[in-house]
Order: structure tokens, then C-alpha cells, then sequence
């Protein structure tokens, strides 16, 4: 199914941003798409190459990363927000999980 996300980045000063490069996370893939949220905090995946790295029958919110709400930007081209197409398989995706990525991507 084709979704559309806004494409945020880990502010470089945040506590986030820290705990990740401690964790292998590679500083030049600081791209990330938001798939839901939880009090203070967004679920969120990392794009690689454009590209997203799925689990077998696993829920997208399933394999999601906690990061604070104020620890993400949107990411911009100097004109506007980043966005991308991605085709999600429906094996991935519930009708909650499309409900908050439509919620939290469309203004």
C-alpha cells in the first residue's frame, strides 16, 4: 500500500542523537518516518537509501523506535519538508497504524 510520510532527522544536540551514535547508528541515514506515538514520544523507523528494513509478518509499529517528541525535526530541502512514498506490504500494516500514519504525515 502506498503511504506518504514527511521525513524527520534527530536534532544533533539531543539526548536521542547521543544514545543512537553510542548504538551503531550511522549519523549520514538521520532520516526517519513516523508510524504512531505514545504520550511524549513518537514511533518512528529509519529510512536507509529511501528504503525501509521490514520483518516477516512483524506490525510496523511492532519494530518502531521511541524517540521524544522534541527530539525530531522535519527534515528540509531548503524550500520545503522531505516527504516519501513508500510501499508498505498490508501484512505490515493495520487500520490503526494506517489511521495514525495518515493522523500524523497529512497537515
Amino acid at each position: 500500500m502506498d503511504l506518504e510520510f514527511n521525513i524527520y532527522q534527530i536534532k544533533k544536540d539531543s539526548k536521542s542523537y547521543k544514545w543512537l551514535s553510542e548504538v551503531s547508528f550511522n549519523k549520514y541515514d538521520n532520516e526517519f518516518i513516523i508510524v504512531g506515538e505514545v504520550d511524549d514520544n513518537y514511533r518512528v523507523l529509519q529510512l536507509r537509501d529511501s528504503s525501509l528494513t521490514l520483518f516477516s509478518n512483524v506490525k510496523l509499529d511492532n519494530i518502531a523506535l521511541l524517540i521524544k517528541k522534541e527530539d525530531l525535526e522535519f527534515k528540509s530541502d531548503g524550500i520545503g519538508v522531505e516527504s516519501a512514498v513508500l510501499d508498505i506490504p498490508r501484512k505490515h500494516l493495520t487500520l490503526d497504524i494506517i489511521e495514525n500514519i495518515l493522523r500524523l504525515n497529512y497537515f
